[in-house]
């Protein structure tokens, strides 16, 4: 725990160099963080979900961004707590997802009930579209960090560990 708090606090503290895209991030009134995306050219309000393992559209949003929705579903789990039970689930294909400045290659999400979100809420952009993007999500600044290229995380990561007191690494090991 105080690992993970220390690791944080360098993260917004610490001069970085790695060429990195800053995509702002709003926070919701329940606490989420929420971004603009497009689907299939369409823009929406998307709540970011680094434990969704795909992004999602809401039912009730696939006539806005222009979806058909699939003959059968699956069991999915509802959004927000797998406690509460499954909900049905549909895989739908999209022609595009766009984050800012960014085209993604996700060609299938999903699409179920996301009520619970808010009626602002378009969607939830997931861990799939994070890992296409590369991006690292900056939890005290509200922003998700996009690397220019490859080796800018490593650049990133390389520079927060020079960052640490040496005698604060000795107790990390």
């Amino acid at each position: 725990m105080k690992f993970t708090a220390l690791f944080y606090l360098l993260i917004s503290v610490t001069p970085v160099h790695a060429a990195m895209d800053e995509i702002p991030l709003q926070v919701t009134d329940d606490g989420h963080f929420s971004l603009k995306a497009a689907v299939n050219g369409k823009e929406g309000k998307f709540i970011l979900d680094t434990g969704s393992t795909g992004s999602v559209v809401g039912l009730s949003k696939l006539e806005h961004f222009g979806i058909k929705i699939a003959s059968s579903g699956i069991n999915g789990v509802t959004a927000g707590d797998e406690k509460e039970g499954t909900t049905q689930t549909f895989p739908v294909s999209i022609r595009s997802m766009v984050i800012e400045n960014y085209e993604l290659t996700l060609r299938n999400i999903y699409a179920n009930s996301i009520g619970q979100l808010g009626p602002d809420i378009d969607g939830i952009i997931g861990h799939d579209a994070i890992v296409e993007l590369h991006a690292l999500v900056d939890i005290n600044k509200g922003r998700l960090l996009v690397p220019e290229d490859e080796s800018d995380t490593k650049d990133f990561f390389q520079a927060l560990i020079r960052s640490i007191p040496p005698f604060l690494c000795c107790k990390l090991k």
